[in-house]
């Protein structure tokens, strides 16, 4: 043999090896810590407040007095929990108070309301998660053509 396929000869092996030593050195245990992978219900209950509002993308908050709105919601794991609402005259789809639940409690994209008086299903814009203290919910009123999109933040 040739000293340059001697030398080639030698720099392949050696990249072979290099590579087959960093492949072995990335192989550490992988720590995944206990419940990682457990479901847990999500968690909203609370006082709400609404601190933006819009109808069809345009904002109202400055069309409605919203300092009165409030939407109280208990939680205790059950299919049917209570909620408590007082709307002074801001578009909501519900007025009274009732029971309510998640579409799907784990990953919820809605929530229904039901009452004495009336039922509702307000969606969420964006999927709550536990502990946060912020949510988007978007509903109807009876026409479609108008659609709610309410900003809340636990108090």
């Amino acid at each position: 043999m040739k000293v340059t396929q001697i030398s080639f000869v030698i720099k392949k092996t050696s990249l072979v090896c290099l590579v087959i030593g960093l492949f072995l050195m990335c192989e550490s245990p992988i720590f995944i810590p206990e419940g990682a992978f457990q479901e847990v219900t999500v968690d909203m209950s609370g006082s709400w407040k609404i601190t933006s509002a819009y109808r069809n993308g345009i904002e109202i908050s400055d069309k409605f007095d919203f300092t009165g709105f409030g939407l109280k919601l208990d939680f205790d794991n059950s299919e049917a929990t209570a909620y408590q609402i007082e709307t002074k005259q801001v578009p909501f789809p519900v007025i009274s108070d009732g029971n309510w639940k998640y579409n799907d409690p784990v990953y919820p994209t809605q929530m229904h309301l039901f009452s004495t008086l009336d039922t509702a299903i307000i969606e969420f814009v964006e999927s709550p998660i536990s502990g946060f203290n912020e949510m988007r919910i978007k509903f109807q009123l009876g026409c479609s053509d108008n659609v709610y999109i309410y900003d809340l933040e636990l108090h």
